[in-house]
Parts: C-alpha cells; sequence; structure tokens
C-alpha cells in the first residue's frame, strides 16, 4: 500500500518476504530498487513564504520536460492545509514548460510546514509503463518543503481611547470569528509604552548661540557630549556602573487587564469582552489583542491609547501685589491615594510595585 501510495511500480507478496520463505535474491532486488527511487522523494529544495498574518501569498514553480512525450504529474500535498496548490494534475506538452502556483494562506504566527510531491503518470504519453520503463524515460518524482515565515502580525480592527493616570478605563470590544470553524480563542495581551519626550532645551538654545556665530556645529559638540555623560552618571551607581533604576520596569504593572481569558465563538459569530486600560505612567500605549486557536487560526486587534498626566490632588490659591513675593507651603502626602485606588484594580494587586 505505501508503494502505490508513492506511485511506485515493484510488484510484491509480503508474505513472500517472510524470513522463513524469503528468496534473497528477491529481497536483493527489492533493495536495490528502494535504493534506486526512494531518493526523489528527498525535497530538492525548501521554498519560503514570507506574508504577513491573514494575508495570502503565492509561490510559482516552473517546471520543464526535456523528453519527447507527454508527461503528466499529480499534485499532491502532505502537511498543513494553509498550502494549497492551484491544480491537482499537472500536463507538460513534448519539450515544453508550464507553471505551477502554491497559495498560503497563513492563520499563525507560528512557522508551519507542508510537502509537496509530484507524482508522475507513467502511463501518460506512451500508454505503457512496461514501454516507458524500458525506454528509460520514465519521469522521476519531485518533493519540496513548504515552509511559511510570518513577518509581521497586522490587526483586523484598532481601537483608539484616552485616559489620565492612574483612572481606569473600561473598554468594550467586540470580537468577530473570522474563521469559518467553532473556536476556542486564547487571549494574550502584548503591551508596548512610549513615555512622552521632553523637549531638550538647552540643545535648542545652544543652537540658536552657535547659529549666531556661524559656527553653530562646531560649538554644539561639547555641550552634546557632557549631556551624554551627565545622563549616563544620572543612570549608573559611581564607581561600580550598575543601573540603579533596572528593575522598574520589570515590577511595573500592566496597563492593560482582562478577564476573559478564553472566548468560545461558533464559525463567524460576534461576542464581546471587557478590556481594562489603567496606565500607571504617562505616554503613548499600544497592545496587541491576540486571539490564538492552536487548531482553528490566529487573529488580533488592536488597542492605541494616550494617557495623560494624572488628576491634581489639590489646589492651591496664591494672591500678593505686584512686584512683590509670597512664599506658599504645599502639603505633600504621604500616601499617593489615586495610586492606590489605581493598584486595587491591576492585577495581582500590582505585586511588587515600588511606586514612583
Amino acid at each position: 500500500a505505501s508503494l502505490r501510495e508513492l506511485g511506485l511500480g515493484f510488484s510484491c507478496n509480503p508474505e513472500s518476504m517472510m524470513p522463513s520463505v524469503a528468496n534473497a535474491r528477491d529481497n536483493l532486488l527489492f533493495v536495490l530498487y528502494l535504493y534506486q527511487h526512494l531518493p526523489q522523494f528527498v525535497p530538492r529544495t525548501t521554498i519560503e513564504f514570507r506574508c504577513t498574518l491573514g494575508s495570502l501569498a503565492t509561490k510559482t514553480i516552473e517546471l520543464r520536460n526535456p523528453t519527447g512525450h507527454l508527461v503528466q504529474y499529480h499534485v499532491q500535498l502532505d502537511g498543513s492545509r494553509d498550502f494549497r496548490a492551484a491544480e491537482q494534475t499537472i500536463l507538460i506538452d513534448p519539450n515544453g514548460s508550464t507553471t505551477l502556483e502554491i497559495e498560503l494562506v497563513s492563520r499563525f504566527s507560528r512557522p508551519v510546514e507542508a510537502l509537496l510531491l509530484l507524482k508522475p503518470d507513467s502511463n501518460a504519453g506512451n500508454g505503457s509503463e512496461a514501454v516507458s520503463s524500458v525506454l528509460g524515460e520514465t519521469p522521476s518524482a519531485m518533493a519540496f518543503q513548504l515552509v511559511s515565515v510570518t513577518t509581521s502580525r497586522r490587526s483586523i480592527k484598532t481601537i483608539k481611547c484616552s485616559a489620565r493616570t492612574y483612572d481606569p478605563l473600561a473598554i468594550e470590544v467586540e470580537v468577530t470569528n473570522p474563521f469559518n470553524f467553532d473556536a476556542r480563542f486564547a487571549i494574550e495581551l502584548v503591551e508596548e509604552h512610549a513615555p512622552p519626550q521632553p523637549e531638550d532645551k538647552s540643545r535648542k538654545a545652544g543652537g540658536q548661540r552657535g547659529a549666531g556665530r556661524g559656527r553653530g556645529k562646531r560649538s554644539g559638540g561639547a555641550p552634546a557630549a557632557n549631556r551624554a555623560k551627565r545622563q549616563q552618571g544620572a543612570t549608573t551607581q559611581s564607581g561600580t556602573g550598575w543601573p540603579i533604576r533596572s528593575n522598574l520596569k520589570e515590577v511595573r504593572p500592566k496597563a492593560f487587564s482582562t478577564k476573559a481569558g478564553l472566548l468560545r465563538l461558533k464559525a463567524n459569530e460576534t461576542t464581546t469582552f471587557k478590556l481594562q486600560f489603567c496606565p500607571f505612567y504617562p505616554g503613548d500605549y499600544r497592545c496587541q489583542v491576540v486571539f490564538l486557536d492552536e487548531q482553528v487560526g490566529e487573529f488580533l486587534y488592536e488597542v492605541i491609547a494616550e494617557a495623560g498626566l494624572p488628576h491634581p490632588f489639590t489646589s492651591i490659591q496664591v494672591a500678593c501685589e505686584a512686584k512683590q513675593s509670597q512664599t506658599v507651603s504645599i502639603p505633600l502626602a504621604l500616601e499617593n491615594k489615586a495610586l492606590t485606588k489605581a493598584l486595587a484594580v491591576a492585577p495581582a494587586g500590582g505585586a511588587g510595585f515600588t511606586g514612583l
């Protein structure tokens, strides 16, 4: 059965190959036949399909027939069902050529593989397997390894929102199953944070002074180098080289969280789940909400959020006459109540967070 599946025409009776009744000559001929024909099923090369998640990638394989008779191949794909062939049978005219298109619909960001096998039909063109074998014109099988390479994950939907630091914001996310199969999607949140960049006033002032003397490029170099040294000294301890706040990002609570770890959706069904955005630092946030079913597929939504400064905890009014100075005492609380409330709704209660 295995030989017939591979398209090999060696005729043998399995019972006659048992050790008790085996004929050494026949077994030797069988081993020699396998030695000559099995190497053609080793993939000749690996074809990579580079694409983004959910997109369609196409590769074209050119096949030539240098013989003087018609050649026919049967196309077989084994492995991931993300790959598909445009045709199941290929006919190549004598001394001609043709192409075969292979498509990949990327359903997973991880690599998937398949084996493309082109099995020749020995009866095509000359009408007899025995005749073609005698003439030595039977075409050999061809195998190609197909591999997907997902370069990026493209979001199906983008959601934008904004909130103040320490203020939790509930987001209703509407999710639709894009596949034609029932699925159980595990939810994964991949978060990125870009803090606001303060304006470098010293660089701006140095550039203006240098431009006034006509030598701005030379005069601006030394201050830039000095600033780099000061920044390096501010982030490392004197004489040790160890970063002072190297573990700050490791204990920072995540701004995005959800209690929905798994979504069950029928084919093309739509539902909603809640996503919470509670930033602990101002700046721009980006969150990829990844939905993954290992058997059905993968897709993602993207949330773009902006976190502003927190609400002021007090208001101070100062009254004084013109050209007069006034001294005001500002009370500072030992506890940041807004931070405490935000930690209460953070995942795991913000365990390990040391504060700002």
